[in-house]
């Protein structure tokens, strides 16, 4: 009868442990999502041919790269123009922080709706953590967005944009 135990418990405790043996070598389910792709809003839109696979349009620069990630009831030039002058401001602002020694590998994303007068409303940041990435994120990327002049729209529907940028140190890998 003791044995009987014994051989029931002992194959219960195998069983166990190759059950989670298995459980953390299989890892958990990963949800993916390209980079510049959303799925709030049901599955990813079509993109254009100017960019990498998730953006509609990219300028690279020497220091750092912006990519238009997401653009709702803007006209496209306006949202390239958008782009345009953040890649051109970040390159400049980011220069300045090479020189001071206080530039830092780091990424940002800035989603904004536009209001029927081009102000900016809900707006929403995501930047790289550290505190020097933080600094070239607030004055290299965000203020230019925030001084970007929207065109204003009596068309009463929605619009809105997502620009994504990533910068790092020359000879950084």
């Amino acid at each position: 009868m003791r044995n009987q135990f014994f051989v029931s418990t002992l194959v219960a405790f195998c069983s166990l442990a190759a059950f989670c043996a298995l459980a953390i070598a299989c890892g958990a389910p990963r949800d993916t999502v390209e980079i510049g792709r959303s799925t709030k809003d049901g599955p990813p839109k079509p993109v254009g041919d100017a960019g990498p696979p998730g953006y509609e349009y990219v300028v690279r620069r020497s220091l750092g790269t912006v990519g238009l990630a997401e653009r709702d009831g803007l006209e496209p030039a306006e949202a390239h123009a958008l782009v345009d002058l953040v890649a051109s401001d970040l390159d400049r602002c980011l220069g300045e922080f090479l020189e001071q020694g206080h530039l830092a590998r780091g990424a940002a994303r800035v989603e904004a709706n536009v209001d029927e007068n081009g102000g900016l409303t809900n707006v929403d940041i995501r930047v790289s953590p550290g505190e020097d990435a933080t600094k070239n994120a607030v004055l290299c990327v965000i203020t230019p967005v925030r001084k970007f002049a929207f065109t204003s729209s009596k068309a009463h529907k929605p619009r809105r944009a997502a620009i994504e940028a990533v910068w790092q140190p020359l000879g950084a890998p």
